[in-house]
């Protein structure tokens, strides 16, 4: 039986049209894909480019600058640092370090800082400083006072921004209890090259010189014996030039708190032409005063176990 098909409304008289069989029939309506996901995951890949980037950003010059500019609002004075390099795997190198007090006096030169921590490592609570190097510092003006304080504790501020204020005493008549603090867990080896140091001040007779200092600490395991290596060159005024030497071992923590309890330590000191002169400004303390004078030469070895 044929079928009928309607004839065409626009022309009734013709007889009703066939289909084309040949025509192909009319696209369905596309349906929209939902967009935000793709968003949410182009917003995640560009916040961990931006974290993979961050230490290159920093290391950049507009990072540096916005770095030293924070430390800086810290200080009662002016950092500067010629370049620095930070990576999530090779740590933190910082070269041309130079500290100025608010006169404008050069108070401490770095030529470099060296430390290879990786940086991961540390967000995980894991400080393994490795070979760190401190190459050349150099105490340009340290000004000790007579209550013992020095022109470096002046360069941070408080709070307020003014220069930090002395701790006030302790409260002896309502003494609290206080918990112990845990060391984080740290291990590496520390070095510091051809350290110099001019000191100077009101509770400093004659300047001293500090010539040449260097010093080696070894730090295994924080809950280990620590051992350290270090030999200073110093004069006092312009007398001739005295050595001290320090070489041994101290062990005083245990779980990451320090025991002194249970302190071991096995201490050589070689003193060589000496001026005692040169250790009394680092003696005093508010209320007291200590005088020494001299030349030492000997052996002291400090041990306990």
């Amino acid at each position: 039986m044929a079928e009928n098909y309607p004839a065409d409304p626009a022309n009734p008289n013709l007889p009703p049209q066939q289909p084309d069989p040949s025509a192909a029939p009319a696209p369905a309506p596309k349906r929209r894909r939902k967009r935000w996901p793709w968003v949410i995951v182009g917003i995640l890949l560009l916040l961990i480019l931006l974290v993979a980037l961050a230490p290159t950003l920093i290391s950049s010059g507009p990072g540096k600058s916005f770095i030293v500019g924070k430390i800086n609002n810290s200080l009662n004075g002016k950092l500067d640092v010629a370049d620095l390099s930070i990576g999530w795997l090779s740590g933190v190198t910082l070269n041309g370090v130079k500290i100025d007090d608010q006169q404008g006096r050069r108070v401490l030169e770095i030529a470099s800082v060296r430390v290879p921590i990786s940086l991961i490592g540390a967000a995980r609570g894991k400080y393994d400083l490795g070979d760190t190097v401190i190459d050349k510092p150099n105490l340009v003006n340290l000004e000790i006072y007579e209550d013992g304080s020095t022109n470096l504790g002046k360069l941070m501020k408080d709070s307020g921004g003014n220069a930090t204020p002395p701790a006030a005493p302790p409260d002896q008549t309502s003494p609290q209890p206080t918990q112990p603090t845990k060391i984080p867990d740290i291990k590496g080896k520390i070095t510091i090259n051809q350290a110099r140091a001019t000191v100077s001040g009101p509770a400093v007779r004659s300047p001293i010189h500090l010539e040449s200092g260097d010093v080696v600490v070894n730090i295994p395991n924080i809950n280990s014996e620590i051992t350290n290596d270090a030999k200073f060159v110093y004069r006092v005024g312009q007398s001739p030039p005295g050595t001290i030497t320090i070489v041994g071992a101290i062990d005083a923590i245990e779980n990451n708190i320090v025991n002194v309890d249970k302190l071991a330590a096995d201490e050589k000191i070689q003193i060589t032409s000496a001026d005692l002169a040169g250790i009394e400004p680092f003696l005093q303390s508010p209320g007291a005063k200590t005088t020494l004078a001299g030349i030492a030469s000997g052996a002291l070895q400090l041990k306990s176990a």
